[in-house]
């Protein structure tokens, strides 16, 4: 098998760490994006980090997770991320992918909605087709 793709996850809180897949019906039909990651023969999840410092010392437990309060630290750590989670709160969705290409990862995964309105996508998507090194849409 290759090596697995290095995980970052931003946001931990509902889905991205706190969802209980009991609460969900069967139980079986949803995990948070920690769980998934952490389950998955393809993906390595290696850094998170939240604002909330529960959340991080709850997660500090795991010896393999480098844990940090602000995610431009976090990612600033590696030269290169496989792929990046966000699952923040909505209304941070776009400033974030506004500023995350400055970290150069392969792949950004972003929880709906990517922006709360038609001017900060335009925005997103302008930067992002006028930036070198990124596919224009």
């Amino acid at each position: 098998m290759t090596d697995k793709l290095k995980v970052a996850l931003i946001g931990c809180g509902q889905i991205g760490y706190g969802w209980d897949p009991s609460i969900a019906g069967s139980g079986s039909e949803a995990f948070s994006h920690f769980a998934a990651i952490s389950q998955s023969e393809s993906f390595e999840l290696v850094g998170v980090a939240d604002t909330d410092s529960e959340i991080l010392e709850e997660l500090k437990r795991h010896d393999f997770l480098e844990c940090e309060n602000d995610w431009r630290r976090m990612l600033g750590e590696r030269d290169r991320w496989d792929l990046v989670v966000v699952a923040t709160p909505d209304e941070t969705h776009s400033d974030i992918l506004n500023e995350i290409s400055e970290f150069n990862p392969s792949c950004v995964f972003v929880e709906k909605p990517l922006c709360m309105d038609s001017l900060s996508g335009f925005m997103y998507f302008y930067g992002l087709r006028n930036s070198a090194g990124h596919t224009s849409f």
